[in-house]
């Protein structure tokens, strides 16, 4: 008839509903790792090594504050993982390592790790050369930023022009909503 049938009946093959992998403009990660099992005792997202990580939510100084990792960044790994079913870390730029935003293992650059994931979101990041190098190998960057000047915006694919606490919450809701 009209292909609904086939289309249920791949998923079906796949192994799942499909959700993970209606894209509609999002960007989604094509390799899903199905050996892991909802509730199984995986450490919390910031503390999955981000070199094995799908999705990687990065902060720099420009997410504002400690606070604002607790409120904006660890509120979007979660509404990832959920929405995708995939692995995602949280890492940071030097910057925000030396400021007390998260621990030196989150550092993501020359002096930090080196990392690869399918997607990498940096929140407020400026983007020096040193972190650069860490992160450029990502399949695809989204950058939410405020700052027209940031050197990170010009090597995204994906540029969001805003503050942080202003866009990071709409990404969430969005989400949740499976928009």
């Amino acid at each position: 008839g009209d292909g609904t049938d086939a289309r249920a009946d791949a998923r079906a093959d796949a192994g799942t509903d499909g959700a993970a992998h209606r894209s509609r403009g999002r960007v989604v990660p094509s390799q899903l790792d199905e050996s892991a099992s909802p509730g199984s005792a995986e450490p919390p997202p910031e503390e999955a090594n981000l070199d094995e990580c799908d999705v990687i939510v990065s902060v720099g100084l420009g997410i504002g504050s400690k606070e604002n990792v607790d409120r904006l960044a660890r509120p979007l790994v979660r509404a990832l993982e959920k929405a995708w079913g995939v692995t995602v870390g949280l890492g940071c730029s030097r910057a925000a390592m030396e400021a007390g935003y998260l621990p030196y293992s989150a550092q993501v650059g020359q002096t930090g790790k080196t990392v690869k994931p399918c997607v990498y979101i940096a929140l407020g990041i400026s983007g020096a050369v040193q972190h650069r190098v860490g992160m450029e190998k990502a399949g695809r960057i989204l950058s939410i930023n405020s700052d027209d000047e940031a050197p990170l915006l010009s090597h995204s694919d994906y540029v969001i022009r805003a503050s942080c606490q202003e866009a990071v919450p709409v990404l969430i809701r969005l989400l949740e909503e499976g928009a």
